[in-house]
């Protein structure tokens, strides 16, 4: 993740962001999970993050793999999607994305 997606990660990991959950959505094996959250933190515009969290196994990590813009008018309709256990669909519709991996651990993530 860039710069952006680092600072955001541990400004909201330390108590400096207020955030919200948009919904969250279990891999269809179970395996991980992926959450929306609108987060806004201090100094920082409000954003929409893209989370992935392990949900098997002894490490479940987690780690942000999108960072979207929350402030227009296509904030309120991102979406995420499993396909299968190995890939997920985002639709962000338009908002500006300020960060985005497109892989995680062996996930595999679109912007449909």
């Amino acid at each position: 993740m860039g710069l952006v997606g680092t600072a955001l990660g541990g400004c909201g990991e330390i108590g400096m962001c207020s955030k919200t959950s948009l919904g969250s959505q279990d891999s269809p094996g179970g395996q991980y999970s992926v959450e929306m959250v609108t987060a806004e933190c201090v100094a920082a515009s409000k954003a929409n993050w893209i989370i992935l969290q392990k949900t098997s196994g002894w490490l479940r990590e987690r780690k942000i793999v999108a960072i979207v813009d929350a402030t227009g008018a296509n904030a309120d309709k991102l979406k995420a999607r499993w396909v299968s256990d190995r890939l997920l669909y985002v639709r962000t519709r338009g908002a500006p994305v300020w960060s985005f991996q497109p892989y995680w651990r062996d996930v595999e993530i679109e912007d449909k």
